[in-house]
């Protein structure tokens, strides 16, 4: 985590303990994830006369912190068709 990440997360934890609510985080002992989700979406769009197209593809990857190896990855792709105008 960098150090712009901790300043982020710390203001965070700051914030929902200034709201008073009981149980809240508590600041100290953060424990480091093993894992991550990485994730893109691309969008293509297609036209005929007749239709347009709109693509959407997401792939999402989950990845361990400590040896960046990539245990997991799965992609999903979808269509939309609209008659044209």
């Amino acid at each position: 985590m960098s150090s712009e990440d901790m300043r982020i997360a710390v203001n965070e934890i700051r914030r929902q303990l200034a709201t008073g609510v009981e149980g809240g985080p508590k600041l100290g002992n953060f424990q480091a994830s093993k894992y991550r989700i990485e994730g893109v979406i691309v969008s293509y769009v297609g036209e005929t006369p007749e239709k347009k197209l709109i693509s959407y593809n997401l792939t999402l990857s989950l990845v361990n912190n400590q040896s960046a190896r990539v245990e997991w990855i799965d992609e999903k792709e979808t269509t939309l068709v609209f008659r044209a105008k």
